[in-house]
């Protein structure tokens, strides 16, 4: 037997056509995987309520003092965990307070009133009257508001809140002289920022207008990377804090008892308590890998089949000729066949598609031609497996044979029975019938050289489809 050669095209078609068997095990494990989180989660989550009702029913039974100091320690460890989370998420905190980068603005209010007063800035004079400075001190207020806030966020597509982005903003007022200044984070861009604050704060001229007639006009625009002192207090005080409330709540529990332990450990869930749901994260997560394994598998087993994968091998592998290709009547009706016959005609999109009945036309001429040239008009039908061949198909081939004059004895495996040998040999002349799919690459080579063995005539061979 020639050395096989995987061939990966039809071993990705294999693939394909398991379509069914994809969607099954998807369904399967996604059902499988969101199912057993679903039951993790819902453990936890009554256990955890549990804890908490445990813990609500201990506190009961503690007298004014002992409830009272355990409060104590659970609003400190609320605070902590704040304190805590602002450290480690908020944005203003993590930006390196000895590299800050910010932009710095300065806008003049110019408006057209004459009751005027001189103001001094970058060394030169601006007229600014009271108007001017009502419209600057809104305009400020405005910068620090959720609005303009919120606004902004959404146009750096920044996942940030107005709460958060207040901290990185720092706006004052100065006659009609607004100063503004937004520190900026790794993921914003400075050109992003400038245009939309810019553009945010002329849109809103409009709304200040009833007090005066003015423009907004911006002084200078300035991009810092400096050492920032105020950041690196406020860095500085927020660790202090963390670590001051650490030492009083490890002081304040050195002086309590288990109880009060208890209470304080179970009373606050450590995360938010929320009831659990099915996560269509975890369906899509096993769904896909339900996928996964099928896709796998079948192309794992497509690549190391034992298995006659192609009606080609027969002579590709062992040098048998092929007479005719058929397919096995095949009268189930397979859920959404229509998919498949689509996915088979895209296939073979490339090759001549014939009818069965030309196929076993072609297959019949193909035989009595070859017998005609050996001069025979009497052979044997056998083949590895030719108790798993449809007996219509082989009953069909023989009556078209019998047509041609030519006598068929169909025998079992010649490399097993020995009867079917003897009975082989004494004909003289054997044809193969072989099941894509079923017959084993090893067996049929066991066969051929068998009836090499014994000086029998191979005139070919069928594949079946």
């Amino acid at each position: 037997m020639e050395e096989r050669q995987i061939d990966l095209k039809q071993v990705i078609w294999k693939v394909i056509l398991s379509w069914r068997a994809m969607i099954l095990w998807g369904i399967i494990c996604a059902a499988a995987l969101a199912g057993f989180m679903y039951y993790k989660e819902d453990r936890s989550y009554e256990k955890t309520k549990q804890d908490i009702e445990n813990a609500e029913k201990l506190g009961s039974t503690l007298d004014e003092d002992e409830l009272s100091s355990a409060k104590t320690v659970v609003n400190y460890l609320d605070q902590l965990d704040e304190l805590r989370d602002f450290r480690d998420n908020a944005p203003i905190m993590q930006i390196d307070a000895y590299n800050a980068k910010s932009i710095n603005y300065q806008f003049y209010v110019k408006t057209e009133n004459d009751d005027s007063i001189i103001y001094e800035a970058n060394n030169g004079s601006i007229k600014i009257d009271n108007a001017a400075k009502t419209i600057a001190t809104s305009y400020s207020e405005y910068v620090v508001g959720d609005e303009f806030l919120g606004l902004l966020a959404d146009a750096l597509s920044a996942d940030i809140n107005p709460g958060e982005f207040r901290d990185l903003v720092k706006v004052e007022s100065d006659g009609g002289v607004i100063k503004l200044s937004i520190f900026l984070t790794d993921d914003m861009d400075e050109a992003t920022v400038s245009d939309n604050v810019v553009a945010l704060l002329s849109a809103k001229a409009e709304d200040y207008k009833a007090v005066s007639e003015f423009t907004l006009e911006l002084v200078s625009k300035e991009l810092k990377t400096e050492r920032n002192q105020e950041l690196i207090d406020k860095k500085s005080s927020v660790n202090s804090q963390v670590v001051s409330i650490e030492n009083q709540i490890a002081s304040l529990k050195t002086k309590l008892n288990d109880d009060q332990l208890y209470y304080i450990d179970n009373v606050r869930p450590k995360t938010e308590l929320v009831k659990p749901a099915v996560s269509v994260k975890f369906i899509v997560i096993g769904f896909i890998l339900g996928v996964f394994i099928v896709c796998a598998v079948v192309f794992v087993k497509g690549a190391m089949s034992s298995r006659l994968c192609l009606a080609e091998e027969l002579e590709s592998l062992f040098s048998l000729n092929i007479l005719g290709v058929v397919v096995s009547p095949d009268g189930r009706k397979r859920f959404l066949q229509f998919i498949d016959n689509a996915l088979l005609k895209l296939k073979n999109r490339r090759v001549k598609q014939l009818s069965d009945e030309k196929r076993m036309e072609f297959a019949t001429t193909s035989i009595a031609i070859k017998c005609e040239q050996l001069g025979t008009k009497k052979l044997s039908i056998t083949g590895t497996d030719i108790e798993k061949v449809d007996t219509k198909l082989i009953e069909e081939l023989t009556a078209n044979l019998a047509k041609e004059g030519i006598t068929v004895d169909v025998i079992d495996n010649i490399y097993y029975d020995g009867k079917a040998l003897k009975q082989c040999v004494e004909c003289g002349y054997v044809l193969f019938i072989e099941k894509v799919g079923t017959s084993i690459y090893n067996e049929i080579n066991n066969q051929v050289n068998k009836a090499k063995e014994y000086d029998l005539n191979i005139i070919g061979a069928i594949a079946i489809n």
